[in-house]
């Protein structure tokens, strides 16, 4: 709870200095590297970047056991996330009010939304998220690692995108995300078994990330177009 806690503060931390620096989404993409650096540096200098071993065993117990000897206990965990972000998404005001901010801010705002506000709700619950992440993986792999989830920001953005979300904002699809992510993983799991050259390895990362992007281009002039077509039947 404490992790989650301090998660959420990192969270709050990036929406007040995001709001009071113009909530666009450069300031936004920059102030999130800027303190991931810092985060990660207070993490080093707290650890010394030294792993933690001899966990207690009902925390490894989350990440090692199978319902039924067969369904990872993570991936019932995951699911949960995943259904209670859809259900927020689909049917509360905070999910709606969150999309809108997404998709025009200024439209957002001469809606009566409070856009500061949603702005730093919505960085703390990304960050809470973030946090449970870090400590289920954590109960997966049987330690604490410093650097876990150096590496997973790209990725981060390439499973919504292949699941259906738009970069610009504005749509999102929970279950889309929740399989482009099974997906990513499961090409690299393959990859691995596979042997391929850890070099490999990066460079197709890299060409899933660009393939992503791209997809949401595609869709982004599918959807300029058939806006157009709406309008010119008006």
């Amino acid at each position: 709870m404490i992790a989650v806690m301090i998660g959420a503060l990192c969270g709050a931390f990036n929406g007040i200095v995001i709001t009071r620096l113009g909530s666009t989404g450069e300031i936004s993409w920059l102030v999130t590297l800027a303190t991931m650096s810092m985060f990660a540096g207070v993490t080093l200098t707290i650890t010394k970047a030294n792993p933690y071993y001899n966990l207690p065993g009902g925390f490894v117990w989350i990440g090692s056991y199978n319902i039924g000897g067969v369904l990872p206990l993570m991936i019932v965990i995951t699911i949960i996330f995943a259904l209670l972000l859809w259900y927020m998404f689909r049917f509360t005001s905070l999910g709606r009010q969150i999309l809108a901010v997404g998709a025009n801010q200024r439209a957002a705002a001469l809606s009566g939304i409070n856009v500061q506000n949603v702005l730093l709700i919505e960085h703390i619950l990304s960050a809470v998220i973030a946090a449970c992440a870090g400590i289920l993986f954590s109960t997966r792999l049987g330690s604490i690692h410093s650097d876990i989830g150096v590496d997973w920001m790209l990725f981060s953005f390439a499973a919504p995108i292949i699941g259906g979300a738009r970069m610009e904002g504005g749509r999102v699809n929970i279950i889309g995300a929740f399989l482009g992510g099974l997906l990513l993983t499961m090409v690299t799991n393959i990859v691995v078994h596979l042997q391929v050259n850890v070099y490999i390895v990066e460079f197709l990362k890299g060409v899933i990330i660009l393939l992503a992007v791209g997809l949401d281009r595609i869709r982004g002039i599918r959807e300029e177009h058939r806006e157009r077509m709406e309008r010119a039947r008006i």
